[in-house]
Order: structure tokens, then C-alpha cells, then sequence
């Protein structure tokens, strides 16, 4: 999980200016709380628009919790939907995810989000996941 993170993290301006290294650690620790509950909606295929909705879902928890650190006061969807399909991709490699069929749906996804799932015009890597191995 902390490799998900750290990597959505890169190269990536998420917290504000001077902010305090103690509120990180706890927003990185409630990230990967948040993760892990939204990961447990793959034990069954999850549609694209499930999909956006989880990774909105997130970047909404952690912004209303930890808008003071982070910079323009929110989570940026594309943060954290890298943060989720790494952590996804990890379950997949590691056997606890039944199947992957990754497809790249950028042009679905930039014409379709602000109406049906993430409310706003972005270009989503998205991917539908089966379940969880018991």
C-alpha cells in the first residue's frame, strides 16, 4: 500500500506549502484506510463508472478530513486513482484478485465523467476488476 502512495505522490505537488509532517503521515494512514474499504467493492466486477465513482469517493473523504493540507484544499482525482489502481494492480500480482481486464478508456471516460460518474471533464485510465480470491 505504501508503495501506491508514495508513487501517486510523485512528481506531484499534493500538500500545501509548509505543511506540517505530522498531518501527512496521518493523511497517508487514512489514505490507505480508505483504499483498502473502496478495494473491497472489487470482489465483484466493478464498472467503469463504479470505478470513478470509488476513486471520487476517496479523493472526496480525504479532502473534507484534510483540506488544510492539502494544496487548492483537495485530493486531485488523478492522485488518487493512481493511488487505487496501483493498489488494485498489487492485489491482481500478488493473487488476491481473480482477474484484470485493463482497457484504456480515455476517450469514454473524458466524454462520459462529468455526466455519469467523476462530475467533471478529465481523461481516466480505468479498468474493470474481478473479485477477490477467497
Amino acid at each position: 500500500m505504501s508503495n501506491a502512495i508514495q508513487s501517486a505522490l510523485q512528481h506531484n505537488k499534493t500538500y500545501r506549502t509548509g505543511s506540517d509532517d505530522g498531518m501527512r503521515g496521518a493523511f497517508r494512514a487514512e489514505w490507505s484506510e480508505f483504499i483498502r474499504e473502496e478495494s473491497q467493492r472489487y470482489t465483484q466486477p466493478v464498472s467503469d463508472v463504479q470505478h470513478c465513482e470509488a476513486i471520487q469517493r476517496i479523493s472526496d473523504r480525504l479532502g473534507a478530513r484534510f483540506g488544510q493540507l492539502l494544496n487548492d484544499g483537495h485530493l486531485r482525482f488523478g492522485t488518487s486513482q493512481k493511488a487505487l489502481n496501483l493498489y488494485l494492480k498489487f492485489l491482481w500480482g500478488s493473487g488476491r484478485l481473480q482477474s484484470r481486464r485493463t482497457a484504456p478508456l480515455t476517450g469514454l471516460c473524458s466524454m462520459q465523467a462529468e455526466s455519469m460518474a467523476c462530475g467533471r471533464s478529465v481523461t481516466v485510465w480505468s479498468n474493470t476488476w474481478g473479485g477477490l480470491k477467497p
